[in-house]
């Protein structure tokens, strides 16, 4: 599903969320270009812990933080499905608990 430069931002990715989140027959998620923040973060997070179809989710510019991104790869110790999380071109920060949850992976 390409979503990409939507301008959802939080409140719409909320309206989307439990739809993507139960839809077993999704395999890519586009989300880039959305001002999704750390709020839409965590509701991703759980996307990836319960949609064990999603083998693909792209996240690159959007304003996700540190804590956001942490949030995100948390999600994939519990999740061997995903083979790719993107990222790039958000705010993430060099910091010890985006580090070691990156590391951990």
């Amino acid at each position: 599903m390409n979503l990409s430069d939507c301008k959802i931002g939080d409140p719409g990715f909320g309206e989307l969320f439990s739809n993507i989140k139960e839809n077993m027959h999704l395999r890519v998620l586009n989300l880039s270009s959305n001002n999704l923040t750390d709020m839409s973060a965590a509701k991703i997070k759980r996307v990836i812990l319960y949609n064990s179809s999603l083998l693909e989710i792209y996240l690159h510019w959007n304003n996700i933080k540190s804590e956001g991104g942490a949030e995100v790869l948390s999600a994939l110790a519990e999740n061997s499905y995903l083979r790719v999380v993107d990222l790039s071109y958000n705010s993430l920060k060099h910091s010890r608990e985006l580090t070691s949850k990156a590391a951990a992976y």
